[in-house]
C-alpha cells in the first residue's frame, strides 16, 4: 500500500518512524528506525559488506559474529570507523516481545488529524479537504490515504 502512494508521489514514511519492539517485521537497513535515515545511508560502506540486504532487526541485533553475515569484516578508515559507529546507534536497542508499531513523527504528542493536516500541507501533499481523511494512524491511515488518492485521480 505504501508503495502505491510513492509511485503516486507521495511518501508517507517521512511522517512516520518505526518502533523496535521485536524487529521481526523492520529492516535492518532499508526502513528508518535508528536515527533520522536508514541505516544503508548513515552507513554505506557497513551495508555494502552485507551478505543480506534484506535482514529484519531481529536478525542482527541478535547477531553474534557479524563474520558470518558480512562478506567480510571492515577494513581500511572508512570501513572500520563506520562499522564503529553503527555499533554504538544499536548499542542500546532493546527487543521485546512485542510487534514492531509506527510512530507519528510530525508531532511527539502522537498523532492528530490536525497534525496530519498540518505536515501534509506543508509538504505539499495534499490539499486541506483531502487531509481531513486521515483519522487514524498506520495501516488505516495508508487506506486512508491511498483512496483519497485513488478518487483525487
Amino acid at each position: 500500500m505504501v508503495h502505491q502512494l510513492q509511485e503516486k508521489g507521495i511518501d508517507l514514511l517521512y511522517a512516520v518512524k518505526w518502533k523496535v519492539r521485536n524487529g521481526f517485521n523492520i529492516r535492518f537497513w532499508d526502513d528508518q528506525w535508528c536515527g533520522h535515515s536508514p541505516l544503508k545511508v548513515l552507513f554505506p560502506h557497513v551495508d555494502a559488506l552485507d551478505g543480506n540486504k534484506q535482514c529484519a532487526v531481529t536478525q542482527r541485533l541478535n547477531c553474534s559474529y557479524w563474520s558470518i553475515e558480512f562478506r567480510r569484516m571492515p577494513r581500511g578508515c572508512t570501513e572500520e570507523s563506520q562499522f564503529t559507529a553503527l555499533l554504538e546507534a544499536i548499542r542500546d536497542v532493546r527487543l521485546s516481545d512485542a510487534s514492531d508499531g509506527w510512530i507519528w513523527g510530525l508531532d511527539h504528542s502522537g498523532f492528530s488529524v490536525a497534525s496530519a493536516r498540518f505536515g501534509c500541507l506543508m509538504f505539499g501533499m495534499f490539499s486541506d479537504v483531502s487531509v481531513k481523511c486521515m483519522v487514524v494512524l498506520g495501516f488505516e491511515f495508508a487506506e486512508a490515504m491511498l483512496s483519497t488518492v485513488i478518487l483525487a485521480s
